[in-house]
């Protein structure tokens, strides 16, 4: 049997301010402390700053990162 794999889904609009902070602090808390694979889905909701963009270049850096963009 596989390895459970947690998937966190973190909706966001307009975080271009904290969304590096906060998606940052929440991966060195999960990588500390979650016994199991995980996967943080970037929920986008139509943001008209730059939190699209934050969210790719965070998913670029991370693996265990991936981004949904809804209209």
């Amino acid at each position: 049997m596989s390895e459970p794999l947690v998937s966190l889904v973190l909706p966001v609009y307009n975080e271009e301010e904290i969304l590096t902070r906060n998606v940052r602090m929440l991966l060195s808390f999960l990588l500390a402390n979650l016994p199991y694979r995980f996967e943080m889905v970037i929920a986008e909701n139509g943001s008209n700053d730059h939190t699209l963009e934050i969210a790719h270049q965070l998913k670029a850096q991370h693996p265990a990162v991936q981004v949904l963009s809804l209209p």
